[in-house]
């Protein structure tokens, strides 16, 4: 099962921003770039990861900006990373450029 922000009463300040933020997921490395970091979202479209290192220090950063309203992450059995995008009605999966 994926870990989340409050796994161990962890809480990981760097993911504090002025728009909500949605739940994401860390990922399993099926984009090797984001293997073992933690990725979500918020409204405004933009996706971001957190890393942390060393232990209990996290550090945010922005992987992507889009014109999606975000509204859900996820993640398969196969380590896929998707996207709900709640205005346009779509399930997006993240891929590497």
């Amino acid at each position: 099962m994926p870990r989340t922000l409050n796994d161990n009463n962890r809480r990981a300040p760097a993911a504090r921003n002025r728009s909500p933020f949605i739940h994401g997921s860390e990922t399993a490395g099926a984009i090797p770039s984001l293997a073992n970091k933690y990725i979500f979202g918020d409204l405004t479209g933009k996706i971001f990861s957190l890393t942390e290192a060393p232990a209990n220090t996290w550090t945010r950063a922005d992987l992507l900006t889009t014109n999606l309203t975000i509204s859900s992450l996820g993640q398969d059995n196969s380590g896929e990373m998707y996207v709900v995008d709640y205005g346009g009605g779509n399930v997006l999966k993240l891929v590497s450029q």
